[in-house]
């Protein structure tokens, strides 16, 4: 039996929580105006937590750069020789930062499937199944 609510044929991310002029900002600051860009920028706007851009063609890098550089945005390598210091501060004041130019060996994926997290995250499903096993 079908309860004839009202609902939209089209649903998207930034018809519900997107907010036209703040999407035309991010396509003047560099957002590609592809629906999935606009989606992931809502995304990112809308997260509590800081997000993590994996980013080879570096679109985000710039839309990201573009965006906080009123905040002054500190961008920083792990090869800089003030790295520790600028990342300090920045934590110190509330000033945005960005860490670019990460490559494959310091990738958070490589550190997963390192020994040492493969016990741990082995270690954990052991205590979450019989804890499961326990409760259920």
């Amino acid at each position: 039996m079908k309860r004839q609510i009202p609902c939209s044929e089209m649903i998207s991310l930034g018809s519900t929580l997107g907010d036209p002029v703040a999407i035309r900002n991010w396509n003047i600051c560099g957002l590609p105006t592809d629906s999935f860009s606009i989606d992931n920028g809502i995304i990112i706007s809308n997260a509590q937590r800081w997000p993590l851009m994996i980013d080879p063609q570096g679109q985000a890098n710039k839309w990201v750069k573009n965006m906080e550089k009123v905040n002054n945005l500190h961008v920083i390598k792990l090869t800089d020789s003030d790295y520790v210091r600028t990342l300090e501060n920045c934590l110190q004041f509330g000033t945005p930062v960005s860490r670019s130019f990460i490559t494959k060996s310091y990738c958070v994926i490589g550190l997963l499937l390192h020994d040492g997290f493969r016990y741990c995250w082995r270690t954990l499903a052991k205590k979450l199944t019989r804890c499961w096993s326990l409760c259920c």
